[in-house]
């Protein structure tokens, strides 16, 4: 403490001395005011390498940064300085060559020389300094690089065509972790690092103004019984051999903060988690975390869409400014379109989600996509068949999906494969209860073509080829026409709404127009149930128990149709 004390002191001392005052970053709404053209401030460089323009002609500099590429023609030698605001290009005459020494690429240099407009059939339209160059007259090697390098970084700065080429990364991913200080200086690196730097400046100042407290919990903690295991870290100081276990999420820490009277908490928290990789999880992980006290649902939501709002506003905006860094687009619109799709991820091409997600409860959810994760950029919507003939079990529920003009697309084969597979899909999630799946390919004038079946029993697909007339009621309920395919699924519970919510997310991207591909469509899960019944017939909570049953349903908590005052916010892409 004393050590952070000093330094503190030293640092206040030395801005006193200087008769100066250490600048405040101001923050309009979720704006930052501190740019990438502000980044010169307390550095050694006269002008940053992105910062040079026409203005500049005859003005005597001193730039800093990464030597990016070297070009002989004749006499003249040509070189590109890079930093993380852009690229300069220097230029000096061969007999300063020994002066200079030997130059290689990714060296750090410092070079001081003169600004000079370049030749009018010489100057570089993509770049923001392509109407100058340095006449270097001292050149200093900072740092040399060792050459081969083991990834080629100069390829990311080549081009659209080089980048398309290479993927951005022509190394393996081994290689580039192996020398992530090299990979670092790839744009796409230094965007996404200084994307998510502007979404958590962004996040932190409208919880800020919305009255919240960022808190920083310790991250050696107690273990716990929670869902996933933990990270032990052992410790000489504890006997025994205990150890303490590094938080899942700051839980605990959050309710004492609201128990102490801190009724608004926020903080960008670290997570770590012992469990096998996912597509949305890894060991460590970052989470803005909220917690508020005396609130309702509705306040919470409203809170989350405003935050995200700003983050995504910011986040974008950013992307843009770093894009424009080493490569600037031409003024046309075509040409700009086609430089933001190569330059900038497309999910930050799109707008800012609205103010107002929509809502589902986690019934609609089940029923209409089958999935607490819809994704709603689709129709293809689940239907309810009320038709007891289908379902000699009373306790069965019976649906059905019709796949537009998809009889081309499925053989008899295929058709019995997707059948089985969407049989085996529950098996994987540990459903072992019964179910049937039927798939009917709609014939000429809307009737009962080929179909298939799946399952653990045949007892509807008995049913159906019996009797005409049911067939014929079944088709008309979807309107199904000639060339449709009809899915019909049966069983207990959710497992027929989740067997099709299966094909759904599957056949559904596959016939997206790429307009739809590109929609990011935000929506709110409410009402989860708090209970459920296993495979086995036993009850078992249906999400972490670590929540409060829904006050509507307290009179009826001694049966299983509680719902849970938990609600989660999905965006399908």
């Amino acid at each position: 403490m004393s050590l952070v004390k000093s330094q503190l002191w030293l640092c206040l001392a030395r801005t006193k001395t200087k008769n100066t005052r250490i600048p405040t970053t101001s923050f309009p709404g979720h704006r930052r005011t501190l740019t990438l053209s502000r980044s010169r401030k307390y550095s050694l460089s006269s002008y940053n390498c992105g910062a040079l323009t026409s203005q500049h002609v005859g003005t005597e500099v001193t730039v800093r940064g990464w030597l990016q590429s070297l070009r002989v023609f004749g006499n003249v030698r040509f070189a590109t300085v890079r930093d993380s605001t852009g690229l300069t290009q220097l230029v000096w005459e061969e007999s300063l060559d020994k002066e200079f020494g030997n130059l290689k690429t990714e060296s750090v240099i410092e070079a001081k020389g003169t600004v000079l407009p370049r030749p009018p059939d010489m100057q570089n339209k993509r770049m923001k300094t392509g109407e100058i160059e340095v006449q270097v007259k001292k050149l200093e090697v900072l740092s040399s690089s060792e050459h081969p390098l083991p990834l080629p970084v100069e390829t990311h700065f080549r081009g659209n065509q080089s980048r398309k080429k290479n993927k951005d990364s022509p190394a393996n991913q081994e290689t580039r972790l192996k020398h992530r200080y090299l990979d670092i200086r790839s744009p796409s690196i230094q965007r996404n690092l200084r994307v998510r730097s502007a979404a958590a400046i962004a996040a932190r100042v409208e919880l800020d103004s919305l009255g919240f407290v960022e808190v920083e919990t310790p991250t050696l903690f107690k273990s716990t019984p929670e869902g996933a295991r933990e990270f032990l870290v052992p410790s000489r100081l504890e006997p025994g051999g205990r150890c303490y276990a590094l938080p899942q999420s700051p839980q605990q820490y959050k309710q004492l903060l609201m128990v102490g009277g801190v009724d608004k908490y926020f903080q960008v928290a670290r997570c770590y988690r012992d469990e096998s990789g996912r597509p949305d999880r890894q060991p460590e992980f970052t989470q803005l975390d909220i917690e508020m006290s005396f609130s309702s649902q509705e306040d919470i939501q409203k809170v989350v869409e405003q935050v995200l709002h700003t983050m995504w506003s910011s986040a974008s905006s950013m992307a843009r400014k770093v894009a424009r860094t080493y490569s600037v687009p031409e003024k046309s619109d075509e040409a700009m379109q086609q430089w933001e799709r190569q330059n900038i991820p497309w999910q930050l091409l799109q707008k800012p989600p609205d103010a107002d997600f929509p809502r589902l409860t986690y019934r609609e959810a089940m029923d209409k996509y089958g999935s607490d994760k819809p994704d709603t950029r689709f129709g293809l919507f689940i239907q309810k068949v009320e038709e007891p003939e289908c379902q000699p079990d009373p306790g069965n529920s019976l649906r059905g999906l019709l796949l537009p003009n998809m009889c081309s697309e499925y053989s008899n084969k295929k058709l019995k494969e997707l059948c089985q597979e969407m049989c085996e899909f529950l098996l994987q999630k540990g459903q072992t209860r019964n179910i049937e799946v039927v798939a009917v390919k709609v014939g000429k004038d809307a009737s009962w073509g080929r179909s298939v079946a799946a399952g653990s029993v045949n007892q509807m697909n008995r049913v159906l080829k019996a009797n005409p007339e049911l067939k014929q009621r079944v088709l008309s309920t979807f309107q199904a026409r000639e060339n449709d395919i009809l899915l019909l699924a049966v069983g207990k519970q959710d497992d027929p709404c989740e067997a099709l919510g299966y094909t759904r997310s599957k056949i559904g991207p596959l016939h997206m127009s790429e307009e739809q591909k590109l929609q990011l469509n935000w929506v709110w899960i409410t009402d989860f149930p708090l209970f459920e019944v296993g495979s086995e017939g036993k009850i078992k909570c249906a999400h972490h128990p670590f929540t409060m049953p829904d006050e509507r349903d307290m009179n009826e908590f001694r049966n299983l149709t509680v719902k849970v005052s938990l609600y989660g916010r999905y965006i399908r892409s």
